[in-house]
């Protein structure tokens, strides 16, 4: 599920602060003032000019930052909803493709 607009901005905070950047300098670094960086992190809309700028400053993806990122522990879940058999096959195929890449 997508995040609210209120929600995005914590990520961009947390984001800034894990890549090391102040407010000021992330500015500095895609060419706004820190004021700007402020309101988008409390939640404010951005034009997706300056979203674009800023993921690829921090080094992350937008849809990390958006909440829109398929996250790996949903594999379980979707092999959950599979049938018995073809749970069996997805199992087959994966062993056969890790026996695959080991003898190489």
């Amino acid at each position: 599920m997508m995040k609210t607009l209120a929600e995005i901005g914590e990520t961009l905070a947390v984001e800034r602060e894990r890549a090391g950047y102040t407010q000021e300098g992330l500015a500095e670094k895609i060419g706004v003032t820190a004021v700007s960086i402020s309101r988008w992190e409390n939640g404010n809309n951005m034009k997706i000019d300056m979203f674009q700028k800023i993921v690829s400053a921090l080094g992350v993806s937008a849809d990390s930052i958006l909440g829109t990122e398929k996250k790996d522990d949903s594999i379980p879940e979707m092999m959950a909803a599979l049938p018995v058999k073809e749970r069996q096959i997805v199992y087959q195929t994966v062993i056969a493709m890790i026996s695959a890449m080991l003898e190489n």
